[in-house]
């Protein structure tokens, strides 16, 4: 009965944490996402150095976040 109440409670536990922190942060990006493609899409200019500023300005804010946590 104890082992048995003791997993059901890790069970809940991880549930809990799956469906509010790990779907949270998930949907956050795809949000984030969504927002900054609608952003770029009105600044397209077809311009090369501005889509590899662009670029490397992404991969530092992803590197920047990694590195943070």
């Amino acid at each position: 009965m104890t082992i048995v109440s003791l997993v059901a409670g890790g069970s809940r536990l991880t549930t809990w944490i799956d469906r509010y922190f790990v779907d949270g942060a998930v949907n956050s990006v795809g949000i984030f996402s969504v927002l900054s493609s609608q952003s770029l899409k009105y600044t397209v200019t077809g311009r090369s150095q501005q889509y590899v500023l662009t670029i490397l300005i992404g991969l530092l804010v992803v590197v920047l976040f990694t590195s943070l946590g």
